[in-house]
């Protein structure tokens, strides 16, 4: 039997919610309208879930499923083939349904999705820095702002419009910024000779600072200089011992140069985006 959240009993949610590691899984209890959780049951007994969270803006039409988890791969087939075919009906425009896979040794789930007609669209990598005090001339026609509140939206336009290159090609709204802050992340802008040539959301934690979806704007000279430079800012505002951690995709080489040029703690392969691209329903 397949259900939606609302249809559950308050005993089933209970049960649904155990099968995610604590901290994670949706926020069951208080879902946005174009949040939705997904649910195949053995009688009572959750077997397979997964949440989508819709956006349409402007013409983008976007669905991203998160959250998957189940007892049984059979049975989660089944309960994705149902989702999109059910999404299948319901578009009336060309609609991009996407997936984030972690990379492990079996690739069960890359398999499992890619025979319900998804295609990896890009990897992330993960690296790990040292902060490095380095000094370069050329560091002086540099600098990195803290974004001011009343800049939000010009900076959340930027980010959105190179959304496609970046981890989380999801378009990022008002709403889940405000999210993210909330969470005490925050938005930077890097100049260089007083021009924005990149842009990236950054938490810190006790012993790493990490950097979310950063994008540069310009030639490959820019990413040279960049990394350097924001080892060396870095370092200077928190202590030496502690890492700087970056995500990457395989769309943005310039900056995978860029890394591999400095003394690099680590790198290894974190994700694989996918897409399933759904077609507009004809209408009469």
């Amino acid at each position: 039997m397949y259900c939606e959240w609302p249809n559950l009993s308050a005993r089933t949610r209970f049960s649904v919610k155990a099968m995610y590691a604590p901290g994670h899984g949706p926020d069951f209890f208080s879902t946005p309208p174009q949040h939705h959780v997904y649910v195949a049951l053995d009688g009572n007994t959750p077997i397979a879930a997964l949440a989508t969270e819709r956006l349409d803006d402007g013409t983008d039409r976007v669905i991203r499923i998160r959250h998957e988890a189940y007892r049984n791969r059979y049975v989660f087939q089944g309960l994705l083939s149902r989702l999109l075919n059910q999404l299948s009906k319901e578009t009336t425009h060309e609609t991009m349904v996407l997936l984030q896979v972690v990379q492990d040794e079996d690739q069960d789930k890359l398999n499992l999705f890619t025979s319900h007609g998804f295609e990896a669209y890009h990897t992330s990598f993960n690296y790990v820095l040292p902060l490095i005090p380095y000094e370069k001339a050329s560091f002086s026609d540099w600098k990195l702002s803290v974004v001011d509140p009343s800049n939000y939206a010009t900076w959340l336009r930027h980010r959105n419009e190179h959304a496609l290159v970046l981890s989380d090609v999801f378009p990022l709204t008002e709403e889940r910024l405000r999210r993210f802050l909330a969470r005490n992340h925050y938005c930077y802008t890097l100049h260089r000779a007083g021009k924005a040539v990149g842009i990236f959301r950054a938490h810190y934690n006790q012993d790493y600072v990490k950097i979310h979806e950063i994008h540069l704007f310009g030639s490959d000279e820019v990413a040279q200089d960049a990394i350097p430079f924001l080892q060396r800012v870095f370092c200077h505002q928190l202590k030496p011992s502690m890492r700087l951690r970056l995500t990457v995709t395989s769309l943005q080489p310039e900056l995978h140069y860029a890394i591999l040029k400095q003394e690099m703690a680590s790198r290894q392969s974190a994700f694989y985006t996918m897409t399933n691209i759904l077609p507009a329903r004809a209408t009469r």
